[in-house]
């Protein structure tokens, strides 16, 4: 066993590190001013050093790195490992032993540390903001995905690249988490955050919201549940350039940081809010639907998203290259890409669950009129829809329901 322990040790002074071994990992036994295995802090790095990084594993403290605030470590982030950040006072200072350290200092996933960065909490938490990284704004960016669990809460945010489409998925559960997928088209960029609060089930409900410089609105949530009030305020508009975003989401997306970007004098802050054209599915008082939208017009190609028998989405690509998404996308779930013809017609072969539960079975383009042909096994419950206009996808983890103007596909179950 090894006990923790109390001490000091002053900065006018070099400071050694020494380590214990624990379960095959590394960890800081001591710091010391008195020679030891490794010199952590020299004296002539005085007139520049003014922040200590700590490096935390689930052990205890597995390093200790002295650096400048001018300089950026740009160092992996490791599972299981995390970061605090202590600036240093006075040059005469001391280090004390501190419990703050491990129940006060927000913890990163890399070493970081900038002055201006604002903290946005979402829900509050007893222990301290576990952050990890998200690289946002940055011209390899093909999109973002948003994990949900039925707990209505946000579990995690990640990062699409070209070279790295799916690594996210790798941890977690197929069946009890949804994926709300937002594709970037090239020069798209994340412009402002929001906030939507709602109090429900005796709790307030918080949902974060992002709006892109293409006036694309994501709700990274289930839609306004009619009869429920709801208050939306902007959290910060994003730097237009490639930026970081932290994000506790150590249980559930919890608290957000990162630096504002600039506000304009007289800026109006207006939320265009999703409006649906069709009206929200059949509900009960504990059931809330996802729901997500697409333009139909210029559409080049689609991909279906299926898991054991159920298409649960689809990602559309556009002549100019743009991207849509509609239902739940897992880019891990697409299958072959269908083109879009011109005047093509969409077919959407439907079937019910045992429980009376609508949802897609397949989805096949065709050139009208030959989809009604070409629909395998067509039933009463089938929805076809022209390229024109938008595709309105209702969705739980159970069943959807698909709107296309006037016409709906089979009503879901209460």
């Amino acid at each position: 066993m090894t006990e923790a322990s109390s001490g000091q040790v002053r900065t006018s002074s070099c400071i050694w590190a020494s380590y214990v071994t624990l379960h095959g990992e590394t960890y800081v036994s001591a710091l010391n001013n008195e020679p030891a295995e490794e010199l952590v802090y020299n004296t002539e790095m005085m007139s520049i050093v003014d922040v200590m990084y700590i490096a935390r594993g689930r052990l205890g403290v597995k390093k200790v790195v002295f650096a400048c605030l001018k300089e950026t470590l740009e160092i992996e982030s490791c599972p299981w490992d995390w970061r605090q950040t202590l600036s240093l006072g006075t040059q005469n200072s001391q280090l004390a032993d501190r419990p703050a350290w491990e129940f006060q200092l927000p913890l990163w996933s890399a070493p970081f540390y900038r002055p201006g960065l604002m903290r946005y909490s979402l829900y509050p938490s007893s222990g301290p903001a576990r952050y990890n990284r998200l690289t946002i704004n940055d011209t390899g960016t093909t999109g973002y995905s948003v994990a949900w669990n039925p707990a209505r809460r946000a579990l995690r945010i990640a990062r699409h690249t070209a070279v790295d489409e799916v690594s996210c998925y790798a941890n977690m559960g197929d069946d009890a988490t949804a994926w709300l997928h937002i594709p970037i088209s090239r020069g798209e960029l994340l412009a402002e955050l929001w906030r939507r609060d709602c109090y429900l089930y005796r709790r307030n409900i918080v949902d974060s919201i992002v709006v892109t410089t293409a006036g694309r609105v994501h709700v990274l949530g289930h839609h306004p549940t009619p009869g429920q009030a709801y208050t939306y305020s902007r959290v910060a508009k994003l730097r237009r350039q490639r930026d970081y975003l932290f994000i506790d989401d150590a249980a559930g997306i919890r608290e957000l940081a990162l630096t504002p970007g600039p506000e304009e004098a007289n800026e109006t802050r207006n939320l265009r809010k999703p409006a649906p054209e069709s009206c929200y599915p059949a509900i009960t008082s504990v059931k809330s639907y996802f729901y997500t939208f697409a333009p139909l017009e210029n559409l080049d190609l689609i991909k279906t998203c299926s898991f054991d028998g159920v298409v649960t989405g689809l990602l559309f690509q556009y002549h100019d290259g743009s991207r849509a998404s509609v239902g739940q996308v897992r880019l891990d779930w697409l299958g072959q890409e269908q083109q879009v013809p011109h005047k093509a017609t969409i077919g959407f072969a439907m079937s019910r669950t045992a429980d009376q539960c609508p949802y897609v079975g397949s989805v096949l383009v065709c050139v009208a009129p030959l989809a009604r042909n070409l629909l395998p096994a067509k039933s009463d419950l089938d929805f076809e829809v022209t390229c024109c206009g938008k595709l309105e996808w209702w969705f739980t983890r159970r069943q959807c329901q698909l709107a296309h103007g006037a016409y709906t596909s089979p009503s879901t179950r209460l």
